[in-house]
C-alpha cells in the first residue's frame, strides 16, 4: 500500500501541477493520491479555457461523486465546497 501511495504521488505531480504549485498540493492531486483514479470522469466539452469549467470524478465503490471547477479558466481546478466536505469525510474514514 505504501508503494502504491508513492506511485500515486509521483503521478499526481506529473498530471496535476499548475501555477499554484506541484501536483500533490492541488485539489485534484490530493484526491488522486488518497482515492486513486476515478472510475469515471465527466467533463462537459467547452472551450478549453472557458470560465467555470467543471470535472466530475465518480468513485462507484464509495458511492462518491466529487466536482472540481476552474472558475478563472486558467486550469486551476478546485473542489466545490460540498465536494471538499465529502472528500474530507472519506479521507478521515480511511485513516481509522
Amino acid at each position: 500500500e505504501l508503494s502504491a501511495y508513492f506511485e500515486r504521488l509521483v503521478r499526481a505531480n506529473q498530471r496535476f501541477s499548475d501555477e499554484a504549485g506541484v501536483g500533490w498540493q492541488s485539489d485534484r492531486g490530493r484526491v488522486f493520491i488518497v482515492l486513486g483514479e476515478p472510475d469515471q470522469l465527466i467533463e462537459p466539452q467547452l472551450n478549453d479555457m472557458s470560465r467555470n469549467r467543471q470535472q466530475v470524478w465518480i468513485y462507484q465503490a464509495m458511492n462518491l461523486q466529487l466536482t472540481f471547477f476552474d472558475q478563472t479558466g486558467t486550469g486551476r481546478w478546485r473542489l466545490t465546497q460540498s465536494s471538499e466536505v465529502r472528500f474530507e469525510t472519506e479521507f478521515r474514514r480511511r485513516l481509522k
